[in-house]
């Protein structure tokens, strides 16, 4: 389970590293990027690589945002940082015990011959 402070510390990282749009000053607009937390999240579950952040973070900037930078250098450090913040929480580590549950229930199941009714 993804607690809030997981969410805060992303948010974070958005606000004050990544902050594309140049609203991290602004308190009225301090949730401008919590509609992306869910997709970092997501990666940081089941893919968590820079490269998987870097590409996110490049794709909502082009296709969201409209900006059109190809440079990704400056994106390193932001997706270090959020690759740190999964491995501090152990994410994928949680989903991974998740995924293994869910595989042994599935098995368990096709052993168990269905009953008719």
């Amino acid at each position: 389970m993804i607690n809030n402070e997981v969410i805060t510390e992303i948010r974070a990282v958005l606000i004050k590293d990544w902050d594309p749009l140049g609203i991290g000053t602004n308190l009225n607009l301090g949730d401008e990027y919590d509609g992306y937390i869910g997709s970092i999240i997501h990666i940081l579950m089941y893919t968590p690589s820079l490269e998987s952040i870097i590409s996110l973070l490049k794709k909502i900037e082009n296709e969201d945002m409209g900006i059109e930078n190809t440079d990704t250098k400056y994106l390193y450090p932001i997706a270090t940082k959020l690759v740190k913040i999964g491995e501090k929480f152990h994410i994928w580590a949680t989903s991974m015990i998740r995924i293994k549950a869910i595989i042994k229930l599935y098995s368990d199941s096709r052993k168990t011959p269905f009953l008719s009714g």
